[in-house]
């Protein structure tokens, strides 16, 4: 896709959200718990999305101890 394409997508939303910034607002909300992995679940409104630690974060804490 051409940058001048992307900007003429853009353009209303940015419109839009200039002359009503509170139409930019999404309110989420997660809910995590731990256990083996890291891990909580957004709910976007749209769809549910996992979101957890990278998987080489494990292994970088491990090797920190």
């Amino acid at each position: 896709m051409k940058s001048e394409d992307l900007r003429s997508i853009q353009a209303p939303l940015k419109e839009r959200y200039r002359d009503t910034p509170a139409a930019a607002l999404m309110t989420l909300r997660a809910h995590g718990r731990i256990g083996e992995d890291i891990s909580c679940k957004i709910d976007t409104g749209q769809a549910l999305r996992i979101a957890g630690l990278h998987p080489t974060t494990a292994i970088c804490a491990s090797a920190s101890l």
